[in-house]
């Protein structure tokens, strides 16, 4: 399926509170300002502390490359989202419990109509940065295996 969307500013303001009595969260409150569009249908979040060492910093870096040279096209129609999120920051406790994190990682999220359908941790991020070329692949592959529509087992 093919998704054509207007080239938007994209702006993290936050998660709105928790929506539904099925206690599912509401989409993420970003808004373009000139289309009115409420969010991204996928979002690449990497999650990180505060302190920030080397490794860290190379495993954010690598991903957005990865990220932005496959799928510019996606990013710049608004169908994916890259976001960058401190774990420490107090309004942003909740990610950490949400996908089951313990340090820095790199998620992918599916947004729905109005809720969260799935969602996937990259956890061999880790193991492949020190391979550059085995960390891109791996990002880009599951990157589009999730745009596909193939099944994330952490979030099911």
């Amino acid at each position: 399926m093919k998704r054509i969307a207007l080239l938007m500013l994209l702006l993290l303001t936050g998660f709105a509170a928790a929506a539904g009595a099925q206690g599912r969260r509401a989409a993420p409150d970003w808004v373009d300002p000139t289309s009115g569009r409420q969010r991204a249908d996928y979002i690449v979040y990497y999650f990180h502390n505060e302190f920030r060492c080397r490794t860290c910093l190379a495993l954010e870096s690598e991903a957005e490359f990865a990220v932005r040279d496959e799928f510019a096209a996606e990013l710049e129609s608004g169908v994916i989202a890259w976001r960058t999120v401190n774990l420490q920051n107090p309004e942003n406790e909740h990610f950490a419990a949400h996908y089951q994190l313990d340090g820095p990682s790199l998620v992918l999220v599916e947004w729905g109509e109005d809720a969260e359908v799935r969602w996937k941790n990259l956890d061999r991020i880790w193991e492949l940065i020190g391979e550059p070329k085995k960390y891109h692949q791996y990002v880009q592959t599951e990157l589009g295996a999730y745009l596909e529509g193939v099944p994330a087992k952490e979030s099911e």
